[in-house]
């Protein structure tokens, strides 16, 4: 993706906004059963980078940009 710094929430709710599924907040407990092994990470609100991708495959992307919920009509 061409854009540096999209925060995993803003991803689901494109993702969510895509497939026409309500975007739901998980409280603690939930977050565990829902995400497992993965769960931890969702907590440190790590953003996305393509930066080492680009770099290392010298690779450029060419589509649409992936964009905010803004951009698809989400607050």
């Amino acid at each position: 993706m061409a854009e540096e710094g999209i925060a995993l929430r803003d991803i689901a709710a494109v993702i969510a906004h895509g497939l026409n599924l309500p975007l739901t907040h998980l409280d603690e407990s939930q977050v565990d059963a829902w995400f497992g092994w993965f769960a931890p990470f969702t907590a440190l609100d790590l953003r996305a980078s393509s930066a080492w991708t680009r770099e290392r495959l010298q690779w450029q992307p060419v589509g649409p940009a992936a964009g905010g919920p803004a951009e698809h009509g989400l607050s």
